[in-house]
C-alpha cells in the first residue's frame, strides 16, 4: 500500500467519523453553537498529538501507516474550513459573542487538546504501569481530573433536566464547578511532578483547565435517558 492510497483510506474513513460525530453531538445540543465542529477538533487534535508521539517519536511505523492515520483519518475527521465558516455566519448573524467565543475556544481547547495528547502517551508510556496505576505520575493524575469532571458534568447534566434549570443556571454552575475543579486538579498533578519549573507547571495549569472543562462538557452531553 502506497502513502497516496493510505491517505485516501484513511480521510474517507475520517470524513465518515466526523459525520456521524457531528450528527451526534447536534442532536443531543441543537445547532445553536458549532458544538459538533468544536468537539471533532477537540477530539482531533487530542488525538493528533497522542498518536504523533506514539507513531513519530516513540516507535518506529512505517509511512504508510502514519500518512493513514495522522494525514488521512484525522486529516478527514477534522475540519478548519467547516469552523471558518461556521464562525463566519455567526458574524453575519450578529452574534459576535458566540463568534468570538467558538473562534478562541476552538484555537484554545485544540491547542491544549495537543498538548495534552502528547504528554498523555509520554507520561503514559514513559512511566512504569505500575506507577500509572497507582496514581504516580501526573498523567494518571490529569485522567482521574477527567474522569471526575465528566463524572460531575452528568451529575449536573441530570440534576438541571430534573429541576428544570433555566439555561444560564446550567452554563453559571458548568462555570463554578470547573473554577473550583481546575486549580484543586493542577495543584493535585503538580505533586506527582516534584520540583518542576515554572514552564512545567503552566502546562499542567493549562492542561487541568482543558480536561476540566471538555469533561464537564461531555458529562453534559450524557443522554437523561441513560440513567
Amino acid at each position: 500500500m502506497n502513502a497516496l492510497l493510505a491517505v485516501a483510506l484513511g480521510g474517507a474513513a475520517g470524513s465518515v467519523a466526523r459525520f456521524c460525530t457531528t450528527n451526534a453531538v447536534y442532536e443531543w445540543l441543537g445547532r445553536d453553537f458549532p458544538f459538533g465542529t468544536l468537539t471533532v477538533n477537540v477530539v482531533g487534535g487530542l488525538l493528533m498529538g497522542f498518536l504523533t508521539e506514539l507513531l513519530i517519536a516513540r516507535y518506529v511505523v512505517a509511512v504508510e501507516w502514519r500518512a493513514l492515520v495522522l494525514v488521512g483519518f484525522l486529516g478527514g475527521f477534522t475540519t478548519f474550513s467547516t469552523f471558518s465558516m461556521e464562525t463566519w455566519l455567526l458574524v453575519q448573524e450578529g452574534d459576535f459573542a458566540k463568534a468570538t467565543l467558538n473562534a478562541l475556544g476552538s484555537v484554545v481547547l485544540c491547542v491544549a487538546a495537543v498538548w495534552a495528547g502528547i504528554n498523555l502517551a509520554r507520561w503514559g508510556f514513559e512511566e512504569d504501569w505500575s506507577r500509572w496505576l497507582g496514581l504516580e505520575t501526573v498523567g494518571a493524575r490529569l485522567a482521574l481530573l477527567l474522569v471526575l469532571a465528566w463524572l460531575l458534568g452528568v451529575a449536573l447534566g441530570q440534576l438541571s433536566s430534573r429541576l428544570a434549570w433555566p439555561e444560564n443556571w446550567q452554563i453559571a454552575a458548568s462555570f463554578l464547578v470547573v473554577w473550583l475543579l481546575v486549580p484543586l486538579g493542577a495543584w493535585y498533578a503538580s505533586n506527582a511532578a516534584g520540583t518542576a519549573g515554572v514552564t512545567t507547571a503552566y502546562l499542567i495549569l493549562a492542561g487541568s483547565a482543558a480536561l476540566s472543562g471538555a469533561g464537564v462538557w461531555l458529562g453534559l452531553l450524557w443522554p437523561v435517558q441513560r440513567l
